[in-house]
């Protein structure tokens, strides 16, 4: 007999596959299942944030000031107003 692993880690296991496929996922054109991840579909795309800014620990206020500035002109640029921000641990 096989044993079964308990409910809160097939959870977490589920909840992990699914954050890794939304950023890394790839279609299998195979057989027709997943689907792109969107570090695919936005790769270069006028809607992908680049600018350098270190969210971490900003030295002071200016530097922090900065960064919110940077951040909000690249929001302006959008033609709509976006419905979610992505980012990674670092941001």
């Amino acid at each position: 007999m096989t044993a079964r692993a308990p409910a809160w880690q097939t959870i977490k296991s589920a909840r992990a596959f699914f954050s890794d496929q939304v950023i890394n996922g790839t279609r299998n054109n195979a057989n027709a299942t997943g689907f792109e991840g969107l570090s695919k579909v936005r790769a270069n795309s006028s809607t992908e944030y680049k600018a350098a800014a270190d969210w971490s620990s900003p030295a002071d206020q200016a530097a922090a000031h900065n960064a919110l500035d940077s951040l909000d002109e690249f929001l302006g640029l959008l033609d709509d107003t976006p419905s979610a921000l992505f980012g990674n641990k670092k941001s």
